[in-house]
């Protein structure tokens, strides 16, 4: 079973961190848009991890998050708020 880990903290370890949920396959990454720079997601995706940062609610923040390499965003907002 694929997990994605929804987070509101920078982990300091993510090794460690990511072998608590063993025997289940971490598949993505969900930090807080706020949290996020492209340092880390290099290393989540270089890690084989995907990254979606939440809650994406305007297209500034989309935008950059594209910029940075984000796999994708989370939102609730309509589409035309994320163009």
């Amino acid at each position: 079973m694929k997990i994605g880990l929804l987070l509101n903290l920078q982990v300091v370890n993510l090794t460690g961190y990511l072998q608590m949920f063993s025997p289940f396959a971490v598949h993505s990454l969900h930090p807080h848009y706020s949290l996020v720079q492209m340092k880390e997601i290099k290393q989540w995706l270089y890690a084989g991890l995907q990254v979606y940062p939440y809650v994406v609610n305007k297209a500034a923040v989309a935008n950059r998050m594209k910029e940075i390499g984000a796999s994708g965003v989370i939102a609730d907002a309509s589409p035309r708020d994320l163009r």
